[in-house]
């Protein structure tokens, strides 16, 4: 498992600064937090928790809810089923709210799987226990953290007194190539995930 300490130098490979002279940790952290953030939109990290039902009436079921109110699952299924339950769902003051469709409720103290985003980590960044980036993805986070990283140096520099306009253009420009190469990497790993999950999708194939 790669650790920050391994993104860390590979993105001052990339960046042509070895010796960490011009790009410290903390502004290559700052990187790699943009680049995860990036990174989650196109490859999504989702995890499994589960709830139990603490009441059930007037076609809304409620399960206590300990994340905040803005992450809410995006599939739920009753446990140990792959049916997904057709609800809509509203997290407020604590309590995962479902209301269904079609009156088939769940029951009170029934369990259900819910399946929600979350963040992406590296171990050693911030509060990151585990490297949720898979090694074969490294390389391409590290071009984007590399990307963030000089964008923030090209802000940097021109509060440097004596520091020329053209050096902060050449920073941007080489920044927003690294960050464009980036997008452009992880559009292709989004389409190759979605091809493996369903190669046949129903709205192309004709007869």
């Amino acid at each position: 498992m790669k650790t920050v300490t391994d993104f860390r130098r590979d993105c001052l490979v990339l960046l042509g600064d070895e010796t960490g002279r011009r790009f410290s940790d903390s502004i290559l952290d700052m990187g790699l937090r943009e680049a995860l953030v990036s990174y989650g939109q196109y490859c999504p990290l989702v995890e499994i928790v589960q709830g139990k039902v603490v009441s059930c009436e007037n076609g809304v079921a409620v399960v206590p809810w300990m994340f905040p109110p803005s992450l809410v699952p995006r599939c739920v299924r009753r446990k140990g089923s792959d049916e997904v339950l057709r609800c809509g769902m509203e997290v407020r003051e604590g309590k995962l709210l479902l209301s269904f469709y079609d009156w088939i409720l769940p029951s009170v103290d029934d369990v259900l799987s819910m399946e929600i985003f979350v963040s992406h980590t590296i171990k050693g960044l911030d509060d990151g226990k585990q490297t949720s980036v898979p090694d074969g993805h490294a390389l391409t986070l590290c071009g984007g953290a590399s990307g963030y990283a000089m964008r923030i140096r090209a802000r940097s520099v021109t509060e440097v007194f004596g520091k020329r306009p053209e050096d902060r253009e050449a920073l941007s420009s080489q920044a927003n190539r690294l960050i464009g190469d980036f997008t452009k990497e992880l559009e292709k790993i989004s389409l190759i995930a979605s091809f493996h999950q369903n190669p046949w999708p129903a709205a192309n194939f004709r007869i």
